[in-house]
């Protein structure tokens, strides 16, 4: 079993603190053809690329979109692949996000958890085969992705020019490992919704974060709209301006594919604004979205293994007459997105429905003899026998590889800290660290000899 000294676990930290630092969230006002996610990603990028070098590694890029990093001569490949990007911070974070600060044995900052402390882990993972020397059979690479959080098109581009491995696991999921993804779906809204006394709506900040706050401005008595709000008994703040009434909603941030974990601010406030703007558009979209199970549009659908479909309005934008709307879908086998595409449309009959983004379901076959190591090392570590692979609702870097793909790690399901992904204040403990590293490199060495 690997066992990392002090040193070498040091390195580890050290390293994940400057990947930390670097804000890699996609820009859209700075992209261009050499930085296709904006400068925050592509310092990612140029940071990854430049130490691969520095620490005796060839680099394959596929140009703005992913980095590479090999080891060995073999004539069939296997690899870790992880994202660099990472999702927006929002507000009312009590430390800086991008100064990587340790508190009370918790290293804090975006990325900590989702996903850069893996991302540097399969790094150190790959220092370590080489510094020892350590023979494996197949080619091994560190594959670093560029945009997760939005397309995976970066992991498309790669796919695409190296053809698939014989086999990859994304170490953004959960231990033991994952026995399957839901699928996914983002449905993209627009329309015309022009009523006299809504002057703005603006609320969210990606399609796959459940929205933490909502904000809108109304011409109304201020009176009346605090009777409103108090009598729904939601978490708000509402004063007058010069526009009108503004009014704050607060939900809790967390990752789209658990609304068990968070609260969404935007159907709160929709709640509120169908008792002001008395509209048929907005009634239609509270009474679609205001449950986190699809009853609204009749997508409450579950599946014996893979569970309940699950789906949210997490981004909405209303102003100058003009709407527009980002869903997120997590669903189970079985469910047919075209077909759920066109009864939502019948149900938002003036408003168009456009879906933007679908990846299928996938079922791990636990058989696999790479899936078998991976769960080998993970009990070798632990002693956890327990522990079954988990259905995850989230969307990784397994959807682009033809079935080779598999996420494993590194959340431990046994720990109670709790999942901070896309929310404020996200940490990993440092100790659990130590165990991710070790895991990390004896997985890489077992299924580069498999």
């Amino acid at each position: 079993m690997i066992k990392v000294n002090d040193e070498f676990f040091q390195r580890y930290v050290d390293v994940l603190v400057e990947c930390l630092k670097i804000p890699t969230i996609y820009q859209q006002e700075t992209v261009s053809d050499t930085e296709p996610y904006g400068k925050g990603v592509a310092q990612g990028y140029q940071w990854a690329k430049t130490l691969g070098p520095t620490l005796g590694f060839d680099v394959i890029e596929t140009p703005g979109h992913a980095i590479a990093w090999v080891l060995g001569e073999g004539k069939q490949r296997v690899e870790a692949v992880s994202h660099m990007d990472v999702v927006g911070v929002g507000d009312d974070w009590s430390v800086d996000p991008f100064t990587a600060q340790i508190i009370d044995g918790k290293l804090y900052g975006r990325g900590t958890q989702d996903m850069k402390s893996a991302l540097v882990a399969t790094m150190m993972a790959m220092v370590y085969i080489k510094e020892n020397n350590i023979p494996i059979k197949h080619q091994l690479r560190a594959v670093f992705g560029m945009d997760e959080e939005r397309t995976m098109e970066d992991i498309g581009h790669y796919v695409k020019q190296e053809g698939q491995p014989l086999f990859a696991f994304t170490p953004d999921g959960a231990f033991p490992i994952s026995g399957g993804e839901k699928g996914a779906l983002m449905w993209t809204l627009k329309g015309n919704l022009s009523h006299p006394k809504l002057i703005r709506f603006t609320a969210g900040t990606a399609c796959n974060v459940i929205c933490d706050k909502a904000q809108f401005i109304v011409r109304e008595r201020l009176a009346f709209v605090t009777k409103v709000a108090d009598s729904l008994k939601v978490d708000y703040k509402a004063r007058e301006i010069e526009e009108g009434v503004l009014v704050e909603v607060f939900g809790k941030a967390a990752h789209s594919s658990v609304p068990e974990m968070g609260h969404n601010a935007i159907v709160d406030a929709l709640n509120i604004l169908r008792y002001i703007a008395i509209d048929p558009k907005i009634k239609a979209l509270y009474r679609t979205f205001k449950d986190a199970y699809g009853f609204g549009f009749d997508g409450n659908f579950k599946h014996p293994v893979m569970g309940d479909l699950t789906s949210g309005l997490h981004v909405l934008r209303i102003e100058n007459g003009h709407l527009h709307g980002e869903v997120d879908v997590r669903y189970p086998l079985g469910v047919d997105s075209q077909q759920l595409t066109h009864h939502l449309q019948s149900l938002l009959k003036d408003i168009e429905v456009t879906l933007d983004y679908d990846a299928r379901a996938l079922l791990t076959d636990l058989g696999n003899p790479f899936v078998r190591e991976c769960i080998r090392v993970y009990q070798q570590y632990t002693n956890d026998l327990e522990s079954l692979p988990l259905i995850s609702g989230g969307v990784t870097y397994a959807k682009m590889y033809d079935g080779v793909c598999v996420p494993y790690g590194i959340k431990d399901p046994r720990s109670s800290t709790p999942m901070l992904a896309h929310q404020k204040d996200e940490y990993i403990e440092i100790k659990y660290l130590r165990d991710v590293l070790n895991m990390m490199i004896e997985a890489m060495i077992n299924i580069a000899n498999v």
